[in-house]
């Protein structure tokens, strides 16, 4: 890696840090210690939400703090700190600034700052999320909210000097939004942030379990939405033991589950590690389409555990992944595979690794170094499938 002459300092705008529970937090927070340690690149935090105030949980990286989630504080701070830095990373996931994903105070402050600032500071965007399509049924929210959060998508594609995603599907919306500004969008799969062995077991020396972990609502939806299925695919394939990781859902689990369940609530991410390494199966409900921003797939995927996917829709065929090579797609049991013999569960397991080696988080602070250093090859790279 060639280095520029002076150190590069980028300024993070995140919604919270660790040690509070955010999944786009704790990806920057990895991301910025991996800069730091490999290409040299200093990380100063803005976080959005004026309830964090845990310093020590991520010395020696500097942080501010919001006093209040206004475009005028965001706007000021920003103005005071860009000399201190050549490039603003805005990591977006719309519902980490604001319960219904509208996040127009940070746009209007982002307009208003690269209005003043000009080239001087470059603004790249990781968008984690875009928006919820509108639906059709106007007592959810995102009847109301969709076209909204679309709206400003389409701003931020427009202002920002790189766009970064996740997924392939993200990547084509905001060519089209960007109105061609943005022709080569750098696609990177998120990175596990449960920290994975050098080595990990074949699944014929794990112990046949089944692992559904993740944050509270996703694991609900998984028992809500799949018991009867997660019953018979654990008999088929001669499932033993059911592992719930996790704040627990409130759910009767086993009354739901033929299996003994074991709730072993919130785990450090290394008992997490460790639980997964002698897991055989990952179940999780997400959208086929979107796996590739997915933390939850990306860990199963990291530790060789066969994921199992619950999709409220149907791949396309510009999904990064494919089902039933990198994954099981599962939706009934009548997708269930009766003959599916272990070493078909192992070749899939190796697959899945395979694809997440491509763009683990070694890989992507290098993508990043490139685009904060301003090298202009960082807008041919995209890392997917």
């Amino acid at each position: 890696m060639k280095y520029l002459s002076h150190p590069v300092k980028v300024i993070t705008i995140v919604p919270r840090l660790p040690r509070m529970i955010d999944g786009v937090g704790d990806y920057s927070l990895c991301l910025a210690q991996e800069l730091k340690q490999k290409h040299h690149i200093e990380t100063l935090f803005i976080v959005c939400d004026p309830d964090w105030n845990d310093h020590d949980a991520v010395a020696p990286f500097s942080v501010e703090v919001l006093a209040q989630s206004s475009d005028e504080e965001l706007f000021k701070l920003l103005c005071r700190l860009e000399d201190q830095a050549s490039v603003v990373l805005f990591q977006l996931s719309g519902y980490g600034y604001h319960k219904w994903s509208i996040y127009s105070w940070i746009v209007k402050a982002l307009i208003r700052w690269k209005q003043r600032s000009g080239d001087r500071v470059k603004l790249v965007t990781m968008f984690h999320e875009l928006y919820k399509e509108m639906g059709l049924k106007p007592w959810r929210h995102r009847f109301w909210f969709g076209p909204m959060q679309k709206h400003l998508v389409k701003q931020l594609s427009q202002i920002s000097d790189v766009c970064v995603t996740n997924c392939n599907a993200y990547a084509k919306t905001l060519r089209a939004f960007s109105r061609g500004k943005h022709s080569n969008i750098p696609i990177l799969p998120v990175f596990s942030n449960i920290p994975v062995p050098t080595a990990l077991p074949n699944l014929s020396d794990r112990q046949r379990r089944l692992v559904v972990f993740g944050l509270q609502g996703t694991r609900a939806r998984v028992y809500n939405q799949s018991s009867s299925v997660i019953n018979e695919f654990c008999i088929r394939f001669g499932i033993q033991e059911i592992i719930d990781i996790g704040k627990p859902t409130g759910l009767d689990l086993q009354s739901r589950l033929i299996l003994p369940v074991t709730e072993v609530g919130h785990q450090s991410q290394e008992e997490v590690s460790k639980i997964l390494q002698n897991a055989m199966v990952g179940w999780t409900f997400y959208d086929a389409n979107l796996l590739s921003k997915s933390g939850i797939f990306a860990a199963y995927c990291a530790h060789g555990v066969v994921p199992v996917v619950t999709s409220p829709t149907q791949p396309d065929d510009n999904s990064e992944l494919t089902p039933h090579q990198e994954y099981l797609l599962v939706n009934s049991s009548d997708q269930i595979i009766d003959s599916l013999p272990d070493q078909r569960l192992q070749t899939i397991s190796d697959r899945c690794r395979h694809w997440y080696h491509s763009h683990t988080l070694f890989q992507q602070a290098q993508v990043f170094s490139q685009i904060l250093q301003n090298d202009s090859t960082s807008r041919r790279i995209a890392i997917a499938k």
